[in-house]
């Protein structure tokens, strides 16, 4: 009996279904190698006669990206989503995914973060990725210090999002920062009915007690976040030095995401700010 032949196609699907299965196992350089056959099976991406490839390719070459990005890949991951954008520019999808990816690299693409996030969502990205869409751009518009720009961004990441407690902190800095210290007031103690124990909202909302001349208030926090985190030196301020100072950022935004906190074991806070305290910064002008 003839054995029948499967065609590329149809090998691609195979080999891309093992590689979700060991991506699934933990086993990330295998789900890598499977899914490379799976790309190589869908045929060139651009051949001499103009046939297109097969239009799964982009699905492979973006559960490849993932695999890269699990493994701290941002580069080849990147490089895989440019090239399934190539493919499928109006992918609002891909656009989203470069985009979280772009974030992943650091400070020094912030610019294309916020150019690939635009993209998706003038592409129609599908609604429940908004919400996380829209917190990633507020992270690039606040770490680039332009605050007045991340506000709306978090203003529709909460809309969307069911009040997540770090989505209104990082709202709250941003309030903080651009002087509207009684918004920023409201969201800190909201992350705060849900999070009581959290020294650094404690610490950015006494900044804005004191802002409004609830000086009470302003003590209690300093005293409460610093009791709460004792080993953290610049949680401890003189009330003194500390008069005049609008804020201190105690690190980049996007630290306060308690699935992520524990990777940033350094506060190295960018782009806001006149002065250092402690290992902080201090906000003391305009924004």
């Amino acid at each position: 009996e003839k054995v029948p032949t499967l065609s590329n196609r149809e090998l691609a699907r195979i080999y891309s279904d093992r590689g979700l299965a060991w991506r699934a196992l933990g086993n990330l350089p295998q789900a890598v190698e499977d899914l490379t056959v799976a790309v190589a099976k869908c045929g060139p991406l651009v051949s001499e006669d103009g046939t297109p490839p097969s239009p799964e390719v982009t699905e492979y070459l973006a559960t490849r990206a993932q695999c890269f990005f699990e493994q701290g890949l941002y580069d080849r991951g990147e490089m895989d989503l440019t090239t399934a954008l190539g493919v499928s520019p109006s992918d609002p999808h891909l656009s989203y995914k470069r985009g979280l990816t772009r974030y992943a690299q650091g400070e020094h693409r912030y610019v294309h973060v916020i150019m690939d996030l635009k993209r998706a969502i003038a592409n129609n990205l599908a609604a429940p990725h908004q919400a996380d869409l829209y917190y990633h751009m507020g992270l690039a518009y606040a770490n680039l210090g332009k605050h007045p720009l991340a506000v709306p961004c978090f203003d529709a990441a909460v809309k969307r999002s069911g009040d997540k407690p770090h989505y209104m902190h990082e709202r709250a800095k941003s309030l903080q920062v651009v002087g509207d210290h009684l918004h920023a007031l409201e969201d800190f103690t909201r992350v705060l009915e849900v999070q009581p124990r959290n020294a650094r909202a404690l610490f950015r909302r006494a900044f804005s007690y004191k802002a409004l001349k609830a000086y009470e208030e302003a003590a209690d926090d300093f005293e409460s976040a610093k009791e709460y985190e004792p080993s953290d030196p610049r949680l401890v301020v003189n009330y003194r030095q500390v008069h005049h100072v609008r804020c201190i950022v105690l690190g980049p935004a996007g630290h306060e995401d308690p699935s992520t906190a524990m990777q940033h074991q350094q506060d190295d806070s960018k782009g806001v700010g006149v002065g250092q305290y402690g290992g902080a910064q201090l906000v003391t002008t305009a924004a």
